[in-house]
């Protein structure tokens, strides 16, 4: 029977792929495909971000995002979500900066 993971290793687009049981996410079978798809993205922000959280660099802190595309806008939202005070896009306006702070 065939089973879905997620997992976040080179050779993992490949059909199959050896990989230690403890370091994958089963997949509920009800769960489509196209809702799987950002989790990848997902998963390389939140490595970034444990790392600036193991530093303690982001609880109450301003944190910078360049780029409210796809993975900025993860990215502010798991740092929200770790207490960061403010995150901001540095490259953008003195006038688009205020509008990304008030919408949180």
């Amino acid at each position: 029977m065939h089973k879905r993971f997620l997992t976040s290793r080179f050779g993992c687009y490949a059909q199959y792929v050896a990989h230690d049981a403890e370091k994958v996410i089963r997949v509920p079978e009800a769960l489509p495909d196209e809702a799987l798809a950002p989790l990848e993205l997902a998963m390389c922000v939140a490595a970034c971000l444990r790392m600036l959280h193991d530093m303690d660099a982001i609880r109450g802190r301003c944190l910078g995002v360049g780029g409210l595309g796809a993975a900025g806008l993860v990215a502010v939202q798991m740092a929200k979500a770790e207490g960061a005070g403010e995150v901001i896009d540095p490259r953008r306006s003195r006038k688009a900066r205020m509008q990304e702070c008030a919408c949180g």
